[in-house]
């Protein structure tokens, strides 16, 4: 590079090169013009980190606010003056590539290569550093041998894994989702529903720039923002709709979330030279703490509408019955369970001190105490085409359809005196009704 100023986007990867052999780079190689990994933040590289890496990896990076301008200039190491060889002073011969086996997953390795000829050693100009994949996520089955209080956990084996650990607990709590549609915002950008705030300056009125109803709130305005109610609770999810109703080259928007220690970035969404209508979707852990959010809009040119603003937020608490179990193989026994009562479980694979991710928790729900039980003449069931009716409802029961094995194929709540669940293949099947707390089941061969 000459002695200029970087021109910078945020999307464009900054590589290191020696002989046209890629050394280090910050941002990902060929990401994608919508690859916006460095807009508007710091990245200051971890202490751990002593070499370099030709694949980005955002784990090896710190991420600050833009505007913390004292995270810039100073980088500290945290080196080791000790090494583990794998390999020591192996020749390869004449080639310029060497395949290496046999190492732990998710750790990481630095190589340096030494070339000589005839007794003259050159040694390298510098070291590599690399980290080698984790182990994969399992996924979960579907429980089998499901009664009144036992159930057998169910998973894919997963390569290289030694053991699994497997979680069985269940969820207490109430979880709010409140969505808001906007539908009372004119053509000035107000009024804002009961809590909101921000400047936003008008409305769309039009199905194609609005979500499930008109109309839709507009950002006009550079720096125009808009911000949700506190919430009582921790969000744990957010979603809208938004849409760029018109070119907007060069402008982005920004959301945050708001918890103790003030506003941080969730993303940066840039316009994509697309006018069409987007559905973003963010779950967060509880550590994040949000209780707010908050969209700003940074315009160079065009509009920006959004709508259908949806909050999940509560208190769940997870009771587990099963933490960290080891187990060998891909199955579990699961007892001492309650009847009629619901459970998840999860599983994460392990090899030495090598942990995978969590897989998706596959839900349980245990059965009567009997078969005798199964037989009610409560309500009457009935099958067709459709699916299977239920009549004679009072209008307030909770419906739900289990596979044999427990799996949950679909749920209602009853509005009228009949209600119909969709039942597309043949087999036999478990209904549960739940009326005041009292639960009838049923089994159903279709």
């Amino acid at each position: 590079m000459t002695d200029s100023v970087l021109n910078f986007n945020g999307n464009d990867p900054v590589a290191l090169f020696r002989n046209g052999v890629l050394v280090d780079v910050v941002g990902k190689l060929n990401g994608g013009a919508d690859y916006f990994w460095g807009l508007d933040k710091i990245l200051k590289r971890n202490p751990a980190i002593t070499h370099p890496n030709s694949n980005f990896d955002l784990t090896e990076w710190t991420e600050y606010l833009y505007t913390q301008l004292d995270k810039i200039g100073t980088h500290t190491m945290n080196l080791s003056t000790s090494n583990s060889y794998i390999l020591s002073n192996k020749s390869v011969g004449i080639t310029n590539q060497l395949t290496v086996g046999n190492l732990n997953p998710d750790e990481n390795y630095t190589y340096s290569v030494t070339s000589y000829r005839s007794g003259v050693v050159a040694p390298s100009v510098n070291t590599q550093r690399l980290r080698t994949t984790g182990l994969e996520t399992p996924v979960g089955m579907a429980a089998s041998d499901v009664s009144s209080s036992s159930f057998t956990a169910n998973w894919e084996e997963t390569p290289y894994a030694t053991g699994y650990l497997l979680d069985v607990f269940q969820l207490k709590g109430n979880i709010i989702i409140e969505t808001e549609g906007f539908d009372n915002v004119g053509s000035s950008g107000k009024p804002l529903p009961d809590g909101w705030t921000g400047t936003a300056s008008g409305n769309y009125t039009t199905p194609a720039s609005s979500g499930t109803n008109t109309p839709s709130v507009a950002l006009k305005n550079n720096l125009e923002w808009l911000q949700t109610k506190q919430f009582p609770d921790i969000i744990s999810k957010l979603s809208f709709m938004y849409r760029f109703p018109s070119s907007a080259t060069g402008s982005y928007f920004t959301v945050e979330g708001q918890n103790q220690s003030g506003w941080s970035l969730i993303e940066t969404i840039p316009y994509n030279a697309s006018t069409a209508k987007y559905y973003p979707s963010y779950t967060f852990t509880p550590d994040k703490g949000y209780t707010a959010i908050k969209f700003t809009y940074n315009k160079v040119a065009g509009n920006l509408a959004l709508d259908d603003v949806t909050i999940e937020h509560g208190k769940v608490d997870t009771i587990y019955m099963t933490i960290n179990k080891a187990v060998a193989g891909n199955q579990s026994f699961v007892g001492d369970l309650t009847p009629y009562n619901e459970y998840y479980y999860r599983i994460r694979a392990n090899l030495g001190n090598s942990f995978s991710g969590y897989s998706a928790p596959v839900f349980v729900s245990t059965l009567s105490t009997g078969f005798n039980n199964l037989i009610s003449q409560s309500y009457r069931i009935s099958t067709s085409r459709s699916g299977i009716q239920v009549s004679d409802l009072n209008g307030y029961e909770q419906i739900r359809l289990y596979s044999i094995t427990g799996t949950l194929l679909s749920a209602a709540k009853a509005t009228s005196t009949t209600a119909t669940l969709p039942l597309a293949s043949k087999g036999i099947f478990i209904l549960q009704i739940e009326n005041k707390g009292r639960t009838e089941i049923y089994k159903i061969i279709n």
